[in-house]
C-alpha cells in the first residue's frame, strides 16, 4: 500500500473512532488516557438586564462541570475575571454559586481577577452547574451605562480539563436610578443569646435565631438560608436539623442539610421552596433547631453570615444584599446526669420494704456499676433491689458491720424517672441518698449521683 492510500486509511480510522466516541458520549481525552477528566462547557446563559445598585448575586455566566470517568473530581480553585471594558468598581464582590456549593465572595484584584480558595467535589458521572455572579456596588453613579461581564478563565482541579477556557456569559448594563429593596438582619427573639449546655438526647434545641426585616422599598421573598458551623461537632452529632421560620403569623419548618463533600460539612442549607414572603416593613424570625444525638464535649456554634441568606425583591425580582452577621453562642454538648431521691415505704412484693429510690436519668441510659445504701437498723439481711416492673435487679446482699449494703452487679437504668424498691429480712429504713456510680451508655463517661437530700 503506497503512502497516499495508507494516509487515507489512517485518517478514515481516526474519523470513525471520533464519531463512535461522540455518539456514545465518551470523552476523547478519557479514551486516550484511560483517566477521569473534568469536562467544562458553557450552560444556558441568563438573559441580559439592567444591574442596579445593591443587587446581590446578579448572574453573569453559567458553566457546566462534568466528572467524566469513575472517580470524583476535586476542584481546588476557580479563577474569575472581568474581561469587559467596564470598571471593576461596578462590583462590591464577585462569587460563585451552584448546588450544592456557595463559595466565598471577594473583590477583584488589580489584574481584574480573583481565585476561589475553598474546594468542592464533582461526583463521578455527574454534572454540576455553577454560576459566576456579581454583587453590585451601592453607588453606580460613576459607572452608569457600563456593561460588565464575568468569565471563568482558569480551573485548578485534580484531573485534566477538557473544554475551552475562558467561558464567557451575559453582559448586563448598570443603572444607578433603580432603587430596590433591602434586607436587615439582627439577633432573633428566640436566640439563646448565651452559651448553653445541651445534654445528650436533648430534643428541639434552639441553636441560633435571627430576625429578618424587609425595607420600605418593596416586599421580599426568602429563598435560601445557609448556616455556617464554627463548632467542633460532627455531622452525626445533630439529628432532625431544621430551619423554622415564623412569618405572617405562620410557623413553617424546613429540612436543613449539610454536604459532607463541601467545606467538611460545615455549611447547613435550608431550601425554602417557593419562598417565604415578608411584606415591606415587615419581619420574620428564623431559628435553627436540632436534636442532640451524640458528641459529648463537642461545641456547637452556628452563625448566619452576610450573603448566606438569599432573598429576592417582590417588585423587581433582584436578589437583595444584607450587610450584617448574626453570631451564634457557643454551646457545649454534655453527657448524661443522674439524680437519686429516696422514700421510705413499708412493704413490696410481700417482703418488708426499707424504702424506695427514684433515679432521674437524663441524656442517655446509664449502666449502673455500684449501688450503695447505709441502713439505719442492725440485723437486717438479704437486702434486695427491685425495679418498678417487679424485676429483681440486685441482691440479695448482707450489710457490713457498719450497716452498709453494696451491690456491684450491673444493670441499665433507662432515661427518665424510675422507682426502685429496697426490701430486706425485716422492717427498717436507710439514710440519705444512695451512693451510685454509673457509666453513660453512649458517652462512656463515669457519672455519680449528686443529690444529697435526706431520707
Amino acid at each position: 500500500m503506497n503512502s497516499k492510500y495508507r494516509s487515507i486509511v489512517i485518517f478514515t480510522a481516526i474519523a470513525a473512532v471520533v464519531f463512535i466516541f461522540g455518539k456514545i458520549g465518551i470523552s476523547p481525552l478519557m479514551a486516550q488516557t484511560g483517566q477521569s477528566v473534568l469536562k467544562v462547557e458553557a450552560g444556558t446563559q441568563p438573559t441580559a438586564t439592567v444591574a442596579p445598585p445593591n443587587a446581590k448575586a446578579v448572574p453573569f455566566t453559567v458553566i457546566e462541570l462534568t466528572a467524566v470517568g469513575s472517580r470524583d473530581i476535586r476542584i481546588n480553585g476557580l479563577t474569575i475575571e472581568n474581561k469587559s471594558v467596564a470598571s471593576d468598581g461596578v462590583f462590591s464582590e464577585v462569587g460563585v454559586s451552584g448546588a450544592p456549593i456557595y463559595l466565598e465572595e471577594f473583590a477583584l484584584n488589580a489584574d481584574h481577577r480573583r481565585t476561589t480558595k475553598k474546594s468542592f467535589i464533582v461526583k463521578a458521572g455527574t454534572t454540576m452547574e455553577i454560576t459566576l455572579y456579581g454583587n453590585m456596588a451601592s453607588d453606580l453613579s460613576s459607572y452608569g451605562g457600563q456593561a460588565p461581564a464575568l468569565s471563568l478563565v482558569a480551573i485548578d482541579a485534580d484531573a485534566p480539563i477538557e473544554g475551552s477556557l475562558p467561558v464567557a456569559g451575559t453582559t448586563h448594563t448598570t443603572n444607578n436610578n433603580l432603587t430596590i429593596g433591602t434586607v436587615g438582619l439582627t439577633r432573633g427573639a428566640l436566640d439563646p443569646n448565651s452559651n448553653q449546655e445541651f445534654v445528650l438526647n436533648t430534643k428541639d434545641a434552639v441553636l441560633t435565631s435571627a430576625r429578618v426585616d424587609a425595607g420600605s422599598q418593596e416586599g421580599i421573598v426568602l429563598q435560601f438560608v445557609t448556616w455556617t458551623d464554627y463548632g467542633t461537632i460532627a455531622l452525626s452529632d445533630l439529628a432532625n436539623v431544621r430551619t423554622v421560620i415564623i412569618a405572617n403569623g405562620t410557623t413553617t419548618s424546613y429540612e436543613t442539610a449539610s454536604d459532607p463533600y463541601y467545606l467538611g460539612g460545615k455549611q447547613w442549607t435550608a431550601d425554602l421552596g417557593s419562598g417565604i414572603f415578608i411584606p415591606k416593613g415587615g419581619s420574620a424570625e428564623i431559628a435553627l433547631r436540632a436534636d442532640i444525638a451524640s458528641g459529648a464535649n463537642h461545641t456547637i456554634e452556628f452563625d448566619l453570615e452576610t450573603g448566606f441568606i438569599q432573598a429576592a425583591g417582590q417588585t423587581y425580582g433582584y436578589t437583595l444584599q444584607n450587610s450584617a452577621t448574626v453570631v451564634g453562642s457557643i454551646h457545649t454538648i454534655t453527657t448524661g446526669a443522674m439524680n437519686a431521691s429516696p422514700a421510705n415505704q413499708t412493704q413490696y412484693r410481700g417482703e418488708p420494704q426499707l424504702g424506695e429510690v427514684t433515679l432521674d436519668v437524663k441524656g442517655e441510659p446509664m449502666e449502673i456499676r455500684s449501688f450503695e445504701l447505709q441502713l439505719s437498723q442492725a440485723g437486717i439481711t438479704g437486702v434486695k433491689l427491685w425495679d418498678s416492673a417487679g424485676m429483681l435487679v440486685a441482691g440479695p446482699a448482707n450489710p457490713s458491720s457498719s450497716g452498709k449494703v453494696t451491690w456491684t452487679s450491673t444493670w441499665i437504668a433507662p432515661v427518665g424517672k424510675t422507682i426502685y424498691h429496697v426490701t430486706g429480712s425485716s422492717s427498717g429504713n436507710f439514710e440519705k441518698t444512695p451512693a451510685i456510680t454509673a457509666k453513660g451508655i453512649h458517652s462512656k463517661k463515669d457519672v455519680t449521683t449528686f443529690d444529697t437530700a435526706g431520707k
